[in-house]
C-alpha cells in the first residue's frame, strides 16, 4: 500500500510517499504527479520519502522523471531512503 499526501504551502507543494511505490499505486501516483506538476507554478517542490520502504523498478523511473522536472528539495531519515533518493537522482540505468 502506498499513501500520497499533498500540501500546498505559499512557497512551496510537499508531496509526502508513506509505503511501497509499486504497482498499482506507481499509476495512481502518477495521476497525483500530473496534478501536482500543473500546479507548482513557481513553487519548489518537496519530495518527502521518509516513509517510503520499498520502490520497484517502475516506480523508481517515475521518481527519477519528477526530480529531472523539479529537481525538488528530496526529504530522508533512513540509510534506505537516503538510497533511494540517490538513485532518483541518478541517471537510468540501463
Amino acid at each position: 500500500m502506498l499513501r500520497i499526501s499533498v500540501k500546498d504551502k505559499p512557497n512551496a507543494l510537499h508531496l509526502k510517499l508513506e509505503g511501497k511505490l509499486i504497482q498499482p499505486w506507481t499509476n495512481e501516483l502518477e495521476a497525483v504527479w500530473r496534478q501536482v506538476f500543473s500546479s507548482l507554478d513557481g513553487k519548489k517542490l518537496h519530495l518527502d520519502l521518509c516513509g517510503t520502504t520499498f520502490i520497484d523498478h517502475q516506480g523508481m523511473h517515475l521518481l527519477r522523471v519528477i526530480v529531472q522536472a523539479t529537481n525538488p528539495e528530496i526529504e530522508v531519515n533512513s540509510p534506505l531512503t537516503r538510497q533511494f533518493a540517490e538513485q532518483a537522482r541518478s541517471k537510468a540505468q540501463a
